[in-house]
């Protein structure tokens, strides 16, 4: 051991001293760690590299960890660990302010004459089931003193208690369903969406629209009245996203699909722009261009001369906007390819370039035809809400979707175990009043195997612990015997609770 004088005093200075042990008074834990594996293994290392050794013993001290005696060194300095973290255990139990099992408290109580209080008589929950059957009462009133039975098991007696209150009870209070769906936040980096319902005719690579009553109402406001929304850049609060898979019905949550984005929600973490309001999902049911997208090449026809009329400079006039004929043109109707019916005032239409895309209102929709560019067709003129960068979409390269049709999903399925001190229930009438107890049941199963690996062997279920989940496995397959018909514990904690619950199993 070196005492810190750099080896004058004739003692190694290499070798590692011995961990020094100190706690101050009024600690909430004990620090009684003498032999941790670092610690342990360093001395037995530097025990083989005394000078008194053979040469051979003392190069076995420098030894790489896979060397089979540094493995069994190393073994035993787990053992060291393990017998010091115990002895810590131990010794926090000898003081009141460290003690953690209750059995350790009354002890050191014990030491200066102090004894629980004598027994009282047992409590009891209870819960009455009101008669539910066509015709039967709704509710039924319990009077303080209304005597109840127990059913004593095999060489037990029945014992008798009474109600401590005047109690009224009712028929759709036996059995409440815990809520198994609520809100659905889709805000900033939502990556998925829940839809209630299945068969919906979404798939994967089709796109979705997020978005809230901000973007509605903006469109809905006078140009000359949008200062405050274009502080709020409430036009800018939608987010359009491409659906990169479709699960439907997953494990355990039939009636259910669960669609996967290919980018979260939001544009950056400082300034979002997610809708907020009425948020509402929409899937678009057409793709289609503008009218004149296939339209020739207009260098084709310009070398005759005079040029064929709506020809300018090799390219045909108002190729590069949507807007349909006129003098001037309405600057806020787009002239869409083909006859769409399905496209009516309210639906969202997006225009879509390769670099580009903008969200429109439909606010009205008039069947047409046109003959320009050299081709000619059905055409549908929609009106939209609008015009920010509407010049901005040429006809060659923009793609429209629309037909837009709201999706299911203002909810999601919960999946998260119960727990904590709120629970969702389904709505009863008349509601729950506050001071009433409950007794919460459920299913373990299905939470055990979507949270944890689990392998099925045969028609049994084996629980595996060690350490403290080792307590937990043997605490857990003995409050459900019929579920699990086997334990494998190592090394398990044992505290009260594990003792307590032992005992009556036994």
């Amino acid at each position: 051991m070196s005492c810190g004088c750099g080896g004058g005093c004739g003692c190694d200075p290499l070798r590692p001293p011995v961990p020094e042990v100190t706690n101050p008074p009024g600690q909430p834990a004990l620090a009684w760690r003498v032999a941790p594996h670092s610690h342990a293994l360093a001395r037995m290392r530097a025990a083989l590299a005394d000078p008194g050794l053979p040469a051979g013993v003392r190069a076995v001290a420098g030894q790489d960890a896979d060397d089979p005696v540094l493995a069994l060194l190393d073994a035993a300095a787990v053992m060291t660990d393990v017998v010091s973290f115990y002895t810590e255990r131990i010794a926090q139990e000898a003081y009141l302010r460290t003690a953690t099992e209750l059995t350790s408290v009354r002890h050191l109580a014990g030491m200066i004459g102090y004894q629980p209080r004598p027994g009282v008589a047992a409590a009891v929950d209870i819960a009455f089931d009101v008669e539910d059957a066509p015709g039967a009462p709704t509710e039924v009133d319990v009077p303080a003193g209304t005597p109840v039975q127990s059913v004593p098991g095999q060489g037990e007696l029945p014992q008798t208690f009474e109600t401590g209150a005047d109690l009224r009870a009712y028929a759709v209070w036996n059995a409440i369903p815990g809520a198994t769906a609520g809100p659905q936040e889709i805000d900033f980096a939502t990556d998925a969406i829940w839809l209630r319902g299945t068969a919906l005719g979404v798939r994967a690579g089709d796109g979705v629209l997020v978005v809230g009553a901000e973007r509605r109402r903006y469109g809905r406001t006078p140009a000359h009245s949008r200062a405050a929304a274009d502080r709020r850049r409430d036009d800018e609060r939608w987010d359009f996203r491409i659906v990169t898979a479709v699960e439907e019905g997953p494990p355990g949550l039939a009636g259910w699909t669960r669609l996967a984005l290919a980018e979260r929600i939001g544009w950056r973490r400082a300034t979002p722009l997610t809708a907020e309001e009425g948020v509402e999902v929409h899937a678009f049911a057409t793709r289609t261009n503008l009218f004149g997208w296939n339209a020739p090449m207009a260098g084709l026809l310009a070398g005759n001369d005079p040029p064929p009329p709506g020809i300018t400079n090799g390219e045909w006039d108002d190729i590069g906007n949507p807007f349909p004929p006129g003098n001037p043109h309405p600057a806020d109707v787009v002239e869409v390819d083909g006859d769409h019916p399905r496209m009516v005032p309210g639906s969202w239409l997006l225009l879509e370039r390769p670099d580009y895309r903008e969200l429109y209102a439909v606010e009205a929709a008039d069947p047409a035809g046109g003959s320009r560019f050299g081709v000619s067709g059905r055409t549908t003129r929609l009106r939209v809400d609008i015009t920010e960068n509407l010049d901005t979409f040429g006809r060659r390269d923009t793609l429209v979707r629309g037909e837009s049709r709201p999706l299911p999903a203002a909810e999601r399925p919960l999946v998260e175990p119960v727990g904590g001190r709120r629970l969702t229930l389904a709505a009863t009438e008349p509601p729950l009043p506050a001071g009433r107890r409950v007794v919460v049941t459920g299913e373990i199963l299905p939470y055990i195997d979507a949270t944890f690996p689990t392998y099925k062997v045969g028609n049994t279920r084996l629980l595996i612990g060690d350490s403290l989940a080792g307590s937990i496995a043997l605490m857990t397959a003995m409050t459900y015997p019929t579920i699990f018909s086997r334990v494998a514990l190592l090394s398990p904690m044992y505290r009260t609770p594990t003792c307590f619950v032992c005992r009556i199993f036994v």
